[in-house]
Parts: structure tokens; sequence; C-alpha cells
């Protein structure tokens, strides 16, 4: 996660909020509904930067955060976030998410009545590095896939990591129909560029993803013709270093033995096979 992109989820967060008339509400499941809180799914290095950030580029008392890992996971959510005053914005860890439910699925609940992450249907989740639930088998992509919210985002440089089926993941967790039933991806994407129909598949994938992604680049511009991302010039500047008496003999001994293991590795795994193609 940028800066950058931090500071535009809290800017979406500060502007686009839930209509101040809706009161929390429980299902007939026992989820509370009607929390206009947004929960922050982020690798545990980064808790501590989203908290920070939160406060940082909010006016003072505008937007409350809450970590919800460790001790203070002991709190019960339904209690903090239904009684009004509660966080705006709860910070939590992927690990947290799937120990959560890892507990559920093995006591049979839906988590209307444990108090945790999966007992609130919040008003927007936000998956910070999206790429932790690449693969769609994973416990820890299923446990995010059954958390509960009215709007969900994504937030990711590597969409796609090994294979377009990274994208899929991504699809489902923002529940985008009919492209969430893995079935369908494999029929129109996967099955297509897994025969080599490669312009067919990827035209696919660009359709779905148009409408759904957000993306900037240094060549947009605002209304007005500046640079959206207004850039220094670039220089490049060229230093020839010389070398000690000492660091020239290091230099040369390592290169001449990465020379020595080229060869040998050229001469029994490549040479050999060549050679007996040729007969």
């Amino acid at each position: 996660m940028t800066d950058t992109i931090s500071v535009e989820m809290l800017s979406l967060i500060h502007t686009n909020q839930l209509d101040s008339d809706a009161k929390p509400r429980k299902s007939i499941h026992g989820i509370l509904g009607g929390v206009p809180t947004t929960l922050v799914v982020a690798p545990m290095s980064l808790l501590s930067q989203w908290e920070l950030e939160t406060e940082a580029a909010s006016k003072e008392g505008t937007l409350k955060p809450y970590v919800y890992y460790g001790n203070e996971k002991k709190a019960n959510l339904q209690t903090l976030l239904g009684t009004g005053g509660g966080p705006d914005v709860v910070i939590t860890s992927y690990g947290t998410v799937l120990s959560e439910y890892t507990q559920l699925t093995r006591a049979g609940s839906n988590g209307g009545s444990d108090g945790g992450l999966f007992s609130i249907c919040f008003y927007r989740i936000i998956l910070d590095e999206a790429h932790h639930i690449k693969n769609r088998l994973s416990k820890t992509a299923k446990a995010c896939y059954e958390l509960h919210a009215e709007h969900r985002w994504v937030l990711t440089g590597t969409p796609i990591v090994n294979r377009l089926e990274d994208l899929f993941s991504l699809v489902r967790f923002l529940r985008v129909d009919p492209w969430q039933s893995f079935s369908f991806w494999k029929t129109f994407i996967t099955t297509p560029f897994e025969n080599k129909e490669f312009v067919k598949a990827l035209d696919v994938v660009q359709t779905v993803l148009e409408p759904l992604v957000l993306r900037r680049t240094k060549d947009m511009k605002l209304p007005n013709g500046d640079p959206l991302v207004p850039l220094p010039s670039k220089s490049v500047v060229i230093e020839t270093v010389k070398l000690s008496k000492k660091e020239r003999e290091v230099y040369d001994h390592i290169q001449d033995r990465a020379k020595r293991v080229f060869r040998h590795n050229l001469e029994v795994c490549i040479f050999p096979h060549y050679r007996y193609l040729r007969r």
C-alpha cells in the first residue's frame, strides 16, 4: 500500500458514508447490519501504517481507527459498533480473518453470535495487498469471501501474479456476476487461454475489468490539461568507479568462477541434448 492509495481510500470513507438515518440492526442469523464502519484487511506489517495514515490524513476527531488484532481482538465488535460512537475504521490482518473463520467452521457457526468479524455486515471492506487471496482454493481467500459488507474494494499492484486465475479470486471477492462463478470464468477465460486462444481470452478479461478497475498512469491529465501526476524530468548520470587492487582481485575471482560454472552447465546440460538432436 502506498500513502497515495491509503489517502484515496480515506477520502472515499469521508465522502461516501452510510445514511445517517440508518440504525444498526440484526438479521435473523444474528449478523449486525446498518453499521457505518469500514473494515480494512491488510498484512500484519501494514496495520500500524493504516492506523497512522487514518489519523494523519484526517481532520482531528473526524475519523476514529481501531486495530482489531492481538489483545484488542478480545473486544465484542457487535457491542463496539452497535451502540453508536464506535470506530469508523476497523483495521485487521489476513491472519486474524483466517483464524476467526477457522474457529467458526470448526464450530459450525455462521458467526452471528460470537461478536467477531463475521458477526458484522460492514458498510465497506477494503482488502489491501489483495494478491494475498490470489489462490481461490486457499483458506485465506475462502475466509475473505465470507466477510459481510455492502461495498467491497481490493487494492493491489499485482492483480496477476502467476496466472489469469489470480484475477478470478479478486472478482469472486467483489461478487461480480456472472464472473464470480468459476465455471463461467473457466468457460470464457481459462479454457480459451489454455487452448492458446490468447486474444479471445484477454479480450474477455479486459471487458470484465474495464468497469471495475481504477488505474492511474503518468500519461493521464486533469481537465485543464495539467498532468494528473506531475513528475520531475528524468536525468541519467553515469559514474565510473575505479576499483582498488583488492576489490579488482575479488571482482575478477567472482567473474571467473561464474564463467566456469556457466560453461560447465552448457556442456553438461545443453550441448549433449543438442548433439543428440543433431543425430
